[in-house]
Parts: C-alpha cells; sequence; structure tokens
C-alpha cells in the first residue's frame, strides 16, 4: 500500500514501513514487531500520528517524536483496510469492524447487525454518503448513511472467497473489486453489474480501485485497466 501527503510518501511493504522524503530523497524504514517485521496492509494519516495496519495488529507512528508503537492488545487483529471519517477512524479486520475517536487510540467493535460487526470485514470505504463495508461471511456490502442510522445490506457472494476487497464509492454507486472482476453498485435501485475480461478488463483480479471524475482505474497483477462509465467502454493499458 502506498500513501502520499505533502511532504512525504509512505510505503507499506511486506517487511515493514518505508519512508520517502520528497525534499531531498531521503529513506527511513521502520520495523515492526517483535522480530523487526510486519507486513504492512493499510495505512492513514491524521495531523499527528500515522496508523499502520498490519496482518498482526495496529502500529502507531508519532510524526512529531518519529517513534513507532503498537497498540496494546489489537496484536491477535488481521487488518485489512483502514479509512478516516469525519471524526472516527475506522478498521477492517478478520474479527469485525472497529472504530476510535480520531485524537483517540482506543478501537472498539461498531454496534450493529452481527453479519457485519463480527465476522470477517475485507474492504472498507468512507464517502461524504457513508460508511461501506464489505464483509467475507455472509458475503456482501454494507452501508451506513450516518451515525445511529440502521445498516443497509447489499448481497454479492464473490466477496466470500476473498482475503481483502478492493472498494470506493461515490455519491450514486460503489465499486468492489475481487478475484472474479469489478462489481458495480447502483446505489440508488441497489442493483449490481459485473465487469470482468470479457469486458475488456485487463484481468480479473482487482488489486486496487480509484475513482476520478467520470472515470475508474483498476490495479490488477497483469496492468491497469480505465473504465469510462459515462460512455461504458473500457479503455485498456498495459
Amino acid at each position: 500500500t502506498i500513501l502520499p501527503d505533502e511532504t512525504e510518501v509512505w510505503f507499506g511493504t511486506s517487511t515493514g514501513l518505508v519512508r520517502l522524503t520528497k525534499k531531498d530523497g531521503h529513506w527511513i524504514t521502520y520495523r515492526l514487531g517483535r522480530r523487526g517485521s510486519g507486513r504492512v496492509t493499510a495505512l492513514l494519516r491524521n495531523e499527528e500520528r500515522l496508523w499502520i495496519g498490519t496482518e498482526s495488529g495496529l502500529a502507531v507512528l508519532d510524526l512529531a517524536a518519529d517513534t513507532v508503537r503498537t497498540v496494546a492488545g489489537s496484536e491477535r487483529f488481521d487488518i485489512r483496510a483502514i479509512a478516516g471519517g469525519p471524526d472516527q477512524i475506522w478498521a477492517a479486520t478478520d474479527l469485525g469492524l472497529y472504530q476510535c475517536d480520531r485524537e483517540d487510540v482506543v478501537w472498539s467493535l461498531v454496534p450493529g447487525p452481527d453479519q457485519l460487526t463480527r465476522n470477517p470485514v475485507v474492504g472498507l470505504s468512507i464517502h461524504e454518503t457513508g460508511v461501506w463495508a464489505a464483509s467475507r461471511t455472509p458475503p456482501g456490502l454494507a452501508h451506513l448513511s450516518e451515525p445511529g442510522a440502521e445498516w443497509q445490506w447489499f448481497p454479492l457472494s464473490e466477496i466470500g472467497g476473498s482475503q481483502r476487497v478492493a472498494l470506493a464509492a461515490d455519491s450514486t454507486r460503489a465499486w468492489v473489486g475481487t478475484l472474479d472482476g469489478a462489481f458495480r453498485l447502483d446505489i440508488t435501485n441497489g442493483l449490481w453489474r459485473a465487469f470482468n475480461s470479457t469486458d475488456g478488463l485487463i484481468y480479473d483480479q482487482i488489486q486496487a480501485i480509484l475513482l476520478q471524475g467520470d472515470y475508474v482505474w483498476f490495479g490488477t497483477p497483469n496492468g491497469v485497466s480505465r473504465y469510462h462509465w459515462a460512455g461504458d467502454f473500457f479503455e485498456r493499458r498495459d
């Protein structure tokens, strides 16, 4: 995973966290865990902290002190994704969906239906329309429009075989990237549409999704595809 900001670019790797300072091109490596390694799966920055999701829990980099510490009690969690809302930070884990206040480091299970909050969550996205979470068991996409509202549920069986899914949403649609292609949810009617290599997608396994105006980009192990959803065609990029 890669996270750029104004002064640095942060890289989550299979052996820890790497920091590139843009001004001088200087590299710094941070080792995580007792053995000096840790596969980083998600990154999120606020003003004072960099949240680091790994396969063995959460870590926090204090940007002012330039020190890393682990979040106590998180060691048993495999973090699949992290996303930031206006007031909370959310984490998708193999043990459910968790959140904490932006200025806090105390995490709690998100209240809601058991199939979402206590089972593996493999994807997460936050938009002004609310929180979107992809559940593996049962497979589907859940949407919380605002705090205190009821969760909406949109079944999607293709999520079931994935350890992680790419997820992005805007005001009218949500996109899910799986091992079996991309899926678009029309929020207004709750209908899904599938996209795969027969439609022009370069490869069915989706690792990343980026929304960009009238376009959506799909990152795969074999290259990148750009889809112009307004014109309903794929443009291939090797």
